[in-house]
């Protein structure tokens, strides 16, 4: 199976940290202290030369992951936040009793609900937003911005979804996670 990732350093840190974790798991160890690669003729005599090389490579690939990356992620969460239908869905409930609409669906564009969504405000701040028909017409609409708990547990639960549904999150914070996982395996082997 081909491994095929076009960027670099997600796919260095990802491969080793699976690696690792694979290792650990598989409850791999050196059996000897000769360690000999098959490729070219080479004997190792000092293996913990080689264990210190990829937690040093391990960190490295992180530090190169973490540089070049940072941030990246949020413009297109925040789009697929805004675009995505199942959020909406998600979100419904709580943007209908925020904005404290009822069943009057009179000023709506939708003869049985409320045309309700998030919405970026600036750079990257989400906003719920009520769409709806003015007296004359006229598109209106009204924001509001997403405060206590109950806002912060939904923004996670749709986050969760995306995580699931849409690339964006999942690409951006799979590699951390496995990074997280490979030396908190590794520190609990040493210990």
């Amino acid at each position: 199976m081909s491994y095929q990732d076009s960027n670099p350093e997600r796919r260095n840190l990802v491969l080793l940290s699976l690696s690792i974790i694979v290792f650990y798991l598989a409850e791999g160890r050196l059996v000897s202290s000769d360690v000999r690669l098959q490729v070219v003729n080479v004997a190792f005599s000092r293996p913990e030369v080689l264990v210190a090389t990829v937690w040093c490579l391990l960190v490295w690939f992180f530090y190169r992951y973490w540089l070049v990356h940072q941030g990246s992620w949020k413009k297109s969460y925040c789009q697929e936040m805004v675009r995505d239908a199942g959020v909406a869905k998600i979100a419904y409930a709580r943007m209908r009793s925020k904005f404290e609409l009822g069943e009057d669906y009179n000023a709506s564009y939708f003869p049985n609900r409320h045309w309700l969504k998030f919405s970026e405000k600036g750079s990257g701040k989400l906003v719920y937003q009520h769409i709806f028909r003015g007296e004359a017409g006229q598109q209106l609409s009204q924001s509001k911005e997403p405060v206590g708990f109950l806002d912060g547990l939904l923004i996670v639960i749709c986050s969760l979804w995306l995580f699931i549904r849409r690339p964006t999150l999942s690409t951006y914070f799979i590699p951390y996670i496995l990074f997280v996982g490979a030396t908190t395996l590794g520190v609990y082997h040493a210990l």
